[in-house]
C-alpha cells in the first residue's frame, strides 16, 4: 500500500513540473512559483523570498505568541515596557516649522486640540507597543463629514489578510514596485470587508527589509530562549525542594521490637490501611535506650546551574539589544562606572528607534495639516513640515544635562525652545504660564 502511494506522489510530481516547463516556454504567461520547491529570485509584483520562507500562516503565528507572550511573561512584558519608555519618554513634541508666527501659532493651537483627542501620549505609546509587540501597526485615518475632523485608529494586524489567497500578505502593492501599496484587505472571520486604499493607512513595519511586507516582533528570537528559562527556575523550584526534604531514619537497637513498633504507629490514614503517617513540622521525639532518631538530608549540591540560568538571561539580552541591568532591573553584578557604559549600545539602539519613528509622527502631522488646508480652515501656503522632539533618553545628572543646555544656547547652537523641548516641557504651554504668571505679578505691584 505504501509503495503504492509512493509511486503516485513521484508520478504527481512528474508530472507538474512538465506542465511547469510548458507554461514556461510560452511566452507573456505570468507564473506563480510561489510554490514549494521554487526558490523566488525576483520580488518584483510579487511576494519576495524572505516572505516565501516565513508564510502568513507562520506570521499569524507569531503575532499571536508574542500576544500571549506579552500578557503572561514577565520579562517580555519588561522588555516591551522599556522598549517603549526609553523610545518616546514622558512625550514627543511636535512643532510646525512654518515662519509666520501668528499662522504658526494658530495651527500650533489647533494641532493641541486635536491631539488631545485622537492622538495623545498614551495613544503614541499603544503605537510603540504594537509595532514592538506585533512588528508592525496599522493607523486608519477616518475622515469626517465636518469640517477639519478626521480620526486615527488602529487595525489589528490578524484583521489585514486576503482569505483567498491571491494577495500576498493581505497587502496589493505595484506589480512593479512591492514598496508601493495600493490597498490593504480588511477581514473580519474570515470575509473579506474592504478593500482599503493605501492613503487611508498609515502602517509601520519593524525588523524587516524594506521589500517584505509585514513586520515582526522583537520578541521572536528570544520566545525559544525564555520557555528554557521558564523550565530552568521550574528545574530550580524541584532541586530546592529536593534540597530542602528530610528523611527521619530510626534506628531500633533490639531486633525483636521492631515488628512491636512499626505495628504501633499503622494508622488507616487517607483509605490505606497499615500506612505509617508522616510526623509534622515541630514535632519532638524522644530518643530511649532502644530507639534514636537520625535525620538525613540529600547531598545535592548542583551550585553551578545559577550561572547556567544568567547564561540564559544574558543570551536574552543580547537578543533585544538590552544591558542585563535594564532588562532584569538588577545591577547587583554592576557597579555605576560599568552601567553607564554598558547602557552606551541601547541608548544607540533607541536613538535609531527614534529616527524611525519620526518619519510615520511627521507623516501624521502633514496628514492633520493637509486635512484643514483641503477643509479651507487655514491658508494653503502654510507649511506641513514639522519638526519632532523627543525627552533625554537617560539624565543622569540633572543640573549636568541643564548647565550643558545653557551652554549650547548662550553659544547659540540650538534654540531656547529646544532647550525647553529638551528638558521635557512643551514650549507653548510653558510660555503662556510665563505670560500668566507675568501679568499676575503686574497687577501685583500696580495694586500697591
Amino acid at each position: 500500500m505504501f509503495k503504492k502511494w509512493r509511486l503516485q506522489r513521484e508520478l504527481d510530481v512528474r508530472v507538474l513540473e512538465s506542465k511547469l516547463k510548458l507554461l514556461e516556454a510560452l511566452p507573456n504567461v505570468p507564473i506563480d512559483k510561489s510554490e514549494p520547491g521554487w526558490t523566488v529570485v525576483s520580488s518584483a509584483g510579487s511576494s519576495s523570498r524572505k516572505e516565501d520562507e516565513f508564510t502568513a500562516y507562520d506570521l499569524e503565528t507569531l503575532q499571536k505568541e508574542a500576544l500571549k507572550f506579552y500578557y503572561q511573561n514577565p520579562i517580555a512584558r519588561q522588555i516591551i515596557r522599556i522598549y517603549v519608555s526609553y523610545t518616546f519618554g514622558k512625550d514627543v513634541q511636535f512643532r510646525s516649522i512654518e515662519e509666520d508666527e501668528e499662522k504658526n501659532k494658530e495651527l500650533m493651537s489647533l494641532w493641541k486640540k486635536w491631539r488631545e483627542e485622537n492622538f495623545s501620549s498614551a495613544k503614541l505609546k499603544e503605537m510603540g507597543i504594537r509595532c514592538f509587540r506585533d512588528g508592525e501597526s496599522f493607523i486608519r485615518i477616518f475622515k469626517k463629514g465636518e469640517a477639519g475632523e478626521f480620526k486615527l485608529r488602529f487595525i489589528s494586524p490578524e484583521n489585514i489578510s486576503n482569505p483567498s489567497g491571491q494577495i500576498s500578505w493581505g497587502i496589493e502593492t505595484d506589480p512593479n514596485d512591492v514598496e508601493t501599496p495600493l490597498f490593504y484587505y480588511y477581514v473580519l472571520n474570515g470575509v473579506l470587508k474592504e478593500k482599503i486604499p493605501a492613503d487611508e493607512i498609515i502602517h509601520i513595519k519593524i525588523n524587516v527589509d524594506s521589500d517584505v511586507k509585514r513586520g515582526r516582533s522583537v520578541l521572536e528570537p528570544i520566545m525559544k530562549w525564555n520557555k528554557k528559562y521558564e523550565q530552568w527556575l521550574d528545574d530550580r523550584i524541584i532541586l530546592n525542594k529536593i534540597r530542602n526534604s528530610v528523611a527521619l531514619i530510626k534506628h531500633i537497637g533490639q531486633t525483636s521490637a521492631v515488628s512491636t513498633i512499626v505495628d504501633n504507629q499503622k494508622t488507616n490514614s487517607g483509605g490505606i490501611t497499615g500506612k505509617q503517617d508522616m510526623f509534622k513540622p515541630g514535632s519532638v521525639f524522644t530518643a530511649t535506650d532502644n530507639v534514636k532518631y537520625e535525620m538525613l538530608a540529600p547531598n545535592v549540591e548542583a551550585r553551578d546551574t545559577a550561572v547556567d540560568g544568567r547564561n540564559i538571561l544574558l543570551y536574552i539580552a543580547a537578543g533585544v539589544g538590552l544591558a542585563e541591568f535594564i532588562m532584569t532591573m538588577d545591577a547587583s553584578n554592576a557597579n555605576y562606572s560599568s552601567t553607564m557604559i554598558a547602557q552606551n549600545p541601547t541608548i544607540m539602539m533607541f536613538t535609531d528607534y527614534r529616527e524611525f519613528f519620526s518619519t510615520y509622527l511627521k507623516k501624521i502631522f502633514k496628514t492633520f495639516v493637509t486635512n484643514l488646508i483641503e477643509d479651507g480652515l487655514i491658508d494653503e501656503d502654510i507649511s506641513t513640515d514639522c519638526e519632532i522632539t523627543y525627552p533625554t533618553i537617560i539624565i543622569e545628572d540633572v543640573l549636568k544635562e541643564v548647565q550643558a543646555l545653557e551652554v549650547l544656547m548662550n553659544n547659540g547652537a540650538v534654540s531656547r525652545q529646544t532647550a525647553c523641548e529638551k528638558a521635557g516641557y512643551v514650549w507653548n504651554d510653558e510660555q503662556a504660564r510665563i505670560e500668566n504668571e507675568d501679568s499676575k505679578l503686574l497687577k501685583k505691584m500696580e495694586n500697591k
